[in-house]
């Protein structure tokens, strides 16, 4: 699996096999421009962070979840840290916010 994000806000996820490159997922949930993009250690998650100030989680094709305006500034980076449910987001500010995806209404 590879994962592509762009400016306009899309994450394109692609199988590559054999020489041979197909794309299975096209999102365009987030607003704004996708900075940063991780896939979680066992592969069954990828997490995105947003310049739209918000980070979603997808799984099997479809958005589980999105927390928006989460972070003051433009979020710049996503990244696991523990299982499949802590997360930590960096923005433009310097700010680091640790997410336990189990209290995620809850944040940081």
């Amino acid at each position: 699996m590879l994962a592509l994000s762009q400016v306009t806000g899309n994450v394109r996820v692609y199988t590559y096999a054999e020489n041979r490159m197909e794309q299975v997922l096209d999102l365009t949930h987030h607003k704004e421009s996708v900075r940063s993009i991780d896939f979680s250690p066992n592969g069954n998650y990828l997490y995105v962070a947003s310049k739209d100030k918000s980070f979603s989680v997808i799984s099997n094709g479809r958005v589980e979840g999105q927390l928006v305006g989460v972070h003051d500034e433009s979020i710049n980076k996503i990244a696991h840290i523990e299982n499949d449910h802590v997360l930590a987001t960096g923005d433009d500010d310097g700010t680091v916010k640790l997410w336990d995806l189990r209290q995620a209404s809850n944040g940081k």
